[in-house]
């Protein structure tokens, strides 16, 4: 999917993904919003795969202990950061890595699932 994303060329970098978030929301873990292009408008309120990257992020930067299942605000507009959305995120860690991992929405439907090793 990435190799198609850079054939659209939105930019000159391939793999132009990236995930943009606070820790300032009251009720959740953060706030997210992930834009691809910021300059053709091309950004995504929500995205699971995404939180699935921010909150390996989190506890690369020691962030997060580990031990915690994660709520994310997310979705609204694509103009501003979190939302009405929550995104969460059930993980096991062990010795600062993330072992098994898993994300869903509040109003986003999966409608495919699949397992990834690394």
């Amino acid at each position: 999917m990435q190799n198609r994303f850079d054939k659209l060329k939105f930019t000159s970098k391939s793999n132009a993904d990236f995930a943009v978030y606070d820790r300032r929301s009251k009720e959740c873990a953060g706030r997210l919003i992930f834009p691809h292009n910021v300059s053709s408008g091309h950004i995504e309120p929500a995205c699971g795969t995404g939180t699935v990257a921010v909150t390996i992020a989190m506890l690369l930067n020691g962030q997060i202990d580990g031990k915690d299942n994660l709520v994310f605000e997310s979705g609204g507009l694509p103009d501003r950061i979190g939302g009405p959305e929550r995104t969460k995120v059930n993980f096991f860690a062990e010795e600062g890595k993330i072992i098994e991992i898993s994300f869903s929405h509040s109003f986003v439907q999966i409608l495919a699932e699949g397992r990834i090793r690394i």
